[in-house]
């Protein structure tokens, strides 16, 4: 599973920028790496980079997900986690939604179900 450092370098390699702060937010890696069917809505992106991400929702613990129209519905939000902690009970996650260009971050509680990427070493 990608940490913080491998997602910032993803996000962007997409936008051709450079630096250093963690987690990065990027401003368009959304739309490049969005695949071009299955988002919500006009919410698909363009998927330069081979990276086809879809959306995926959210879940509890105890199996049940979000209802459609909820921010982490199923079809509107692809949220997926990093391998790394922003405390003992959370982690870092990076969140791409149907509305915009953005590929944010943010930290969720570790029971949550959110998506996972592998990255080959």
């Amino acid at each position: 599973m990608p940490s913080n450092a491998e997602w910032d370098k993803l996000f962007r390699h997409v936008d051709g920028t450079t630096g250093t702060s963690s987690p990065y937010t990027s401003p368009t890696a959304g739309r490049y790496l969005k695949a071009v069917s299955g988002w919500y809505g006009n919410g698909n992106g363009t998927d330069d980079y081979g990276f086809s991400a879809l959306p995926g929702g959210m879940g509890y613990p105890d199996g049940d997900f979000y209802e459609a129209g909820d921010f982490y519905d199923e079809s509107e939000d692809g949220t997926w986690w990093t391998a790394s902690e922003s405390n003992s009970d959370d982690a870092y996650l990076r969140d791409i939604y149907y509305e915009d260009d953005y590929a944010l971050w943010g930290d969720g509680d570790k029971s949550l179900l959110f998506s996972v990427r592998c990255v080959k070493d």
